[in-house]
């Protein structure tokens, strides 16, 4: 029987899980169990003599040593842990009790692999960490309150959210959280606490913090509830959308300042979210649905819906795509033209369709309204009546405003007005318009020069004005009256009315028709002063030749412009439709042929109207002169791909404006055709009586002397430019040499 424990500890050596280890007092084996290879992978018989040590993590020894020292002295050691080195090679984590026998300096140590447990723990925290990163990125903390046990838990970003210290602060309580949110939002807190206890599911509620700091919070709770259907936890996420916030609002204004709205598509079922820019657009009350495709189509045009149709049989492909259409203003006048752009994206409830709507009516009344101009331009240099050019501006007046009439009255010697012409005017459009001596809002703007708008006849800050009985009759709520004056005196007015009050975009309006009065106003002198040379034709016989002459440079001009540009490219069109033609076989050439000779055209077709639009030069009349040779040296940057500098000094401002701008214009073209320039100066300025332009580039150069040749070969642009300049008593000096850097040409123009 006194060898039965013996025996028993023998047997419980050898069948212990744990690692067993008896080790003498210089830390070397004297006994391991059969564990030991299981765990490590050394045989018992292996180790037997070996430095425990040696089995160590490098980085685990002296703390090791430490322990076992402190056995030695007799100090309690507790468990601890290291890393043994695998017979492979790989580390295994123990958890070790050691004690040593006073008697015989015997270590005896127990340990079991705490590998998995470690990993398991190591996952576990990077998991956390993870999770805290990604909450601290979206700015996103969660919460749990146990009923039972009163406990509340936050997570770090919980704690930031609500402007605590993540290792000092305390969860707050209903209350807590209530005294610090803007007292307008508490209510919307406790009712969505009272939803969360009687329904199953999220709730979310959004409120306004303001203490410790200002942040907007969204949160998301939700009740969970025991086997018998009784609440005895809440938890939930918190997130701080302080910048989403932010950012929408920053995202409307700029909707607003750019007319721009969003809005998202669900294909499969025609759900639409339009952000608030869209609602405006559509002047439509944002606490209503946004309009669907269904609703959206008959307010379009039929071609509009056509091309829609088209855009949705590409919808599904992702492809971006563009189109526009209209639909009626919600002021009541007009249409709305709208660019909307999108494309396809694939979510979670199937494809939807995002894009941006942009409201372009301004920017095609403007093309309209230049357009226009243009043509009412072409007409009087074609030499049309003046009655019907009267009529013409009337009708375009009334057509791109959605206006109801309009006329022109002439000035009359005795103070009176006359009708010179009238669309769908009341009464008779014929004779006297206004009598002398009679008040009237055409009077006062005469006199005052300036144009008049009044946006609503019976607004209060109108009722002094005198509101003739005609217009009143006919109901006329809004009108726009500008004078035409020319430089001998003023001519007369320009006026249009509409039914209903309202100025559309008041300011570019009024601009189109302050050109159409300028417009008028030239016409009309130009008429009179023909008159005038017809009945003084012996006396002003040199004044008709010079006029002549002028209008023959006007002609060389355009002449050079359509030569070098429009001519040049059709007749390389021509040719290339020539080579196409009698292409055979090859297709991949064919197309090639037929894409040169497009390109030509549409090259050909921009210089014609470019050209045209030089003929009548608003942006001088109406911006000044530096703002029109800005305009025209950005026009001749952008096709010579060269930085334009302009200065132009005030003082040398409305002298000699139009040709000074005509002889820019070329200048600037020449550069932009000729020089490869990669900066071109535009200096204006007035010098001892006269206006000087200078035009220089750091371009090719070129020779004065193939210069002086170039009228000979058909080439009369510097030519033109030359006899423009001495015309009216000036000079024009060229700069340059071939091969040089650079041109610079200097015209000296007399004032008077």
């Amino acid at each position: 029987m006194s060898d039965l424990p013996a025996a028993w500890a023998g047997q419980l050596f050898e069948l212990s899980l744990d690692l067993l280890v008896v080790a003498d007092a210089d830390s070397r084996i004297v006994k391991v169990n059969p564990s030991w290879e299981r765990v490590l992978g050394y045989r018992p018989d292996d180790l037997v003599g070996v430095q425990i040590g040696d089995l160590h993590h490098p980085d685990d020894l002296a703390r090791t040593r430490d322990r076992l020292r402190l056995v030695v002295d007799g100090s309690p050691l507790g468990l601890f842990e290291n890393r043994y080195r695998h017979a492979d090679g790989h580390w295994v984590w123990l958890r070790w009790s050691v004690a040593i026998d006073p008697a015989t300096g015997l270590i005896y140590g127990a340990a079991r692999d705490i590998t998995d447990e470690r990993r398991t723990i190591v996952e576990a925290q990077a998991a956390i960490r993870r999770m805290e990163d990604a909450q601290h990125v979206a700015h996103v903390g969660s919460w749990e309150w146990n009923l039972r046990t009163g406990e509340r838990h936050y997570t770090r970003e919980m704690f930031a959210i609500q402007g605590q210290d993540p290792d000092r602060g305390k969860p707050w309580s209903m209350d807590d959280l209530l005294a610090r949110v803007d007292p307008a939002h508490r209510e919307r807190i406790l009712d969505a606490r009272t939803r969360m206890y009687e329904q199953a599911g999220p709730v979310e509620v959004e409120y306004r913090q303001t203490r410790p700091r200002e942040r907007w919070i969204r949160t998301t709770m939700e009740a969970v509830r025991d086997d018998d259907g009784e609440v005895f936890l809440l938890r939930g996420t918190t997130q701080d959308v302080t910048e989403l916030r932010v950012n929408e609002r920053r995202l409307a204004e700029a909707e607003r300042l750019a007319d721009i709205g969003s809005f998202d598509w669900r294909v499969s079922d025609g759900a639409v979210m339009w952000s608030e820019g869209t609602y405006r657009l559509f002047g439509r009350d944002p606490s209503l649905p946004a309009l669907t495709q269904h609703e959206m189509i008959p307010m379009a045009l039929p071609e509009e819906v056509a091309r829609w149709r088209e855009v949705l049989a590409v919808t599904a492909t992702g492809t971006p795509w563009e189109l526009e259409f209209s639909f009626p203003s919600p002021a009541g006048r007009g249409r709305r033209v709208v660019s909307v752009r999108g494309e396809a994206y694939e979510a979670h409830d199937g494809t939807h369709v995002r894009g941006t709507m942009q409201d372009i009516s301004t920017q095609r009344r403007v093309a309209e309204q230049q357009r226009a101009i243009a043509r009412l331009g072409q007409l009087a240099l074609a030499g049309t009546d003046l009655k019907e050019l009267f009529d013409e501006v009337c009708r375009v007046t009334i057509d791109l405003l959605g206006t109801d009439m309009a006329s022109i009255l002439a000035l009359q010697g005795d103070g009176s007005f006359a009708f010179a012409t009238s669309i769908n005017y009341p009464g008779d459009p014929t004779g006297t318009a206004i009598p002398p001596g009679v008040p009237s809002t055409a009077r006062d703007v005469l006199d005052s020069d300036r144009p008049v708008v009044i946006p609503d006849w019976e607004a209060p800050e109108a009722r002094n004005l005198p509101y003739a009985k005609e217009l009143r009759e006919r109901g006329v709520r809004c009108s726009a009256i500008l004078p035409i004056r020319g430089r001998d005196g003023p001519f007369g007015i320009l006026t249009t009315h509409a039914s209903e009050p309202g100025v559309t975009d008041a300011g570019q309006n009024l601009a189109f028709l302050a050109a159409l009065a300028s417009f008028l106003a030239t016409a009309i002198e130009r008429l009179r002063h023909e008159a005038e040379i017809a009945a003084l034709a012996t006396l002003r016989g040199r004044l008709v030749a010079e006029n002549l002459e002028a209008e023959e440079r006007v002609r060389q001009r355009i002449s050079e412009q359509l030569h070098d540009g429009a001519l040049q490219d059709l007749l390389a069109a021509r040719q290339d439709l020539v080579e196409a033609a009698a292409t055979t076989g090859d297709a991949a050439t064919r197309n090639e042929m037929l894409g040169y000779a497009r390109e030509g055209v549409e090259r050909a077709v921009k210089l014609l109207r470019e050209a045209v639009h030089a003929l009548h030069p608003v942006v001088l009349q109406h911006g000044g002169l530096e703002a029109a040779m800005q305009a025209a040296a950005d026009q001749a940057a952008r096709q010579g791909s060269f930085r334009a500098e302009v200065r132009v000094d005030p003082a040398a401002a409305g002298l000699r404006d139009e040709l000074v701008l005509s002889l820019a214009r070329e200048l600037l073209n020449n550069a932009a055709k000729h020089a490869q320039a990669d900066v071109v100066q535009v200096t204006v300025a007035r010098q001892d009586g006269s206006v000087l332009l200078e035009v220089a580039d750091d371009g090719l150069g070129l020779d004065p002397d193939a210069v002086a040749a170039a009228p000979m070969h058909g080439h009369i642009g510097l030519a033109s430019l030359t006899q423009r300049v001495e015309a009216v008593g000036g000079t024009l000096d060229l700069r340059g040499a071939p091969g040089g850097r650079g041109t610079t040409v200097l015209a000296r123009l007399p004032i008077g």
